[in-house]
């Protein structure tokens, strides 16, 4: 097995649960979210990160342990210095 077959998925079919478990987590107040475990994203993954960012404003939450994939894709879309 390869690692990303084993890591956790944040794409397109998966970001609706991502976005409940981490609106429930930000809306209680946590303003880290580790992203260890996600190593296949693509622009979905984006999209709900900026979201969080949104729901917690003013304050701004702190991603931990993004991918080289997210980050490479962060970059892509112009969006690294709003994530990390």
């Amino acid at each position: 097995m390869t690692a990303a077959s084993t890591a956790a998925r944040l794409t397109l079919g998966e970001v609706g649960a991502f976005l409940v478990a981490s609106r429930a987590r930000v809306e209680a107040g946590e303003r880290q979210i580790d992203l260890a475990d996600y190593v296949v994203v693509d622009s979905s993954a984006l999209a709900a990160l900026l979201e969080l960012n949104r729901l917690a404003a003013p304050q701004r939450l702190q991603f931990i342990n993004p991918s080289d994939n997210l980050r490479k894709l962060a970059e892509l879309y112009g969006v690294s210095d709003l994530l990390f």
